[in-house]
């Protein structure tokens, strides 16, 4: 949500979509109190290139991120320094506040409070699924056109795919449902699925 309200504020792009990337996820992990490293932070997004790679036209992707090259390796002081700089940038686009509504405040208030009761495996699938589901969803430009609990309702819904959802996950999101109405839940589990068609490979889906 970082990256959607910068570019909403800074229509020209000041820097490369990578830097915009680790800059937001440090600036949200100070927010959460989590210990993710600038470098840290970098080599998994190097890694994700590398799958993304092979699922789409590299030249078009690293024309996209703004990196030439996908493989493991440090941080230079200058990406260092730009990614201190778009941090500060991010956080005066967003009103010099970070502490935003997001769709994984939702999730882990309350599915994650309500899977100790299943069995591990399936609750380890299910919080694989919800993750997956939520960054396709936040890949897309249009994610921001929805309420964050919204997001976090139809992403859950769809990972449990088949396991019977326990009870105050499932009156959780019949609420959010019947409080956004049907037209905007439908516009929002279409854009889900779309997302879904276009980054997951089938045989992952």
């Amino acid at each position: 949500m970082l990256i959607h309200n910068y570019y909403e504020t800074n229509p020209k792009k000041l820097h490369g979509l990578y830097i915009l990337i680790v800059s937001s996820l440090f600036a949200s992990s100070k927010q959460f109190e989590m210990t993710r490293s600038m470098q840290a932070i970098f080599l998994s997004l190097l890694a994700c290139l590398r799958e993304f790679e092979k699922r789409m036209n590299a030249d078009v992707l690293k024309k996209l991120i703004g990196l030439n090259d996908f493989s493991e390796r440090q941080m230079t002081p200058l990406e260092i320094s730009q990614v201190n700089n778009c941090e500060m940038d991010l956080i005066e686009a967003n009103n010099f506040c970070i502490n935003l509504d997001l769709p994984f405040q939702y999730t882990q208030e309350i599915v994650q409070p309500n899977l100790s009761n299943l069995p591990k495996e399936i609750a380890m699938n299910i919080e694989g699924q919800l993750i997956k589901f939520l960054c396709v969803m936040l890949c897309s430009e249009h994610c921001s056109d929805y309420p964050p609990e919204l997001v976090a309702a139809i992403t859950t819904n769809l990972a449990f795919q088949g396991i019977e959802i326990p009870e105050p996950i499932r009156e959780w999101i019949q609420n959010v449902s019947e409080n956004y109405g049907n037209s905007v839940v439908e516009a929002a589990q279409q854009l889900l699925n779309e997302q879904i068609e276009s980054i997951i490979p089938k045989h992952q889906q």
